[in-house]
């Protein structure tokens, strides 16, 4: 039993890492449309 807790533990961190990457990474996509929207506005 305790060998399926360990294991159950060690996803739930392996799936909140990628969680945080993926925010991180949609953030700084975020930031670059906002950056094509800036310059399309310029033409």
């Amino acid at each position: 039993m305790q060998h399926v807790l360990s294991q159950l533990i060690s996803k739930r961190v392996e799936l909140n890492g990628e969680v945080k990457y993926l925010r991180e990474k949609l953030f700084e996509m975020e930031n670059v449309v906002d950056s094509l929207d800036v310059a399309i506005k310029v033409f």
